[in-house]
């Protein structure tokens, strides 16, 4: 990963250079670590299109990792001050 493509990961990412297998996987994280019930069968397609199931399993292991350590840090209270943070409201459960 260089540090230009890093720089289109970004609002507007879907305009970008960026590959076809770079958008779907941006689309996949962001519904994941964002709002996981908006994961359209559109994303799923794409990330099946672009990745084995193995890498899927990976990419999604690796998020929810990341997600998890950042919340502990978070918790714990030792994120740095500098790091953005975003509350995401649990989502209403069905009844």
């Amino acid at each position: 990963m260089t540090e230009d493509l890093v720089a289109m990961i970004d609002e507007g990412f879907e305009e970008s250079a960026l590959s076809p297998r770079h958008k779907a996987l941006i689309r996949f994280a962001d519904a994941f670590l964002v709002d996981p019930g908006s994961l359209g069968d559109d994303v799923r397609a794409d990330m099946q299109r672009y990745f084995t199931p193995p890498e899927i399993v990976e990419v999604t292991a690796c998020l929810a990792l990341c997600m998890g350590f950042s919340k502990i840090a978070i918790v714990l209270g030792q994120a740095p001050e500098a790091m953005p943070t975003m509350i995401v409201p649990t989502p209403d459960r069905p009844a």
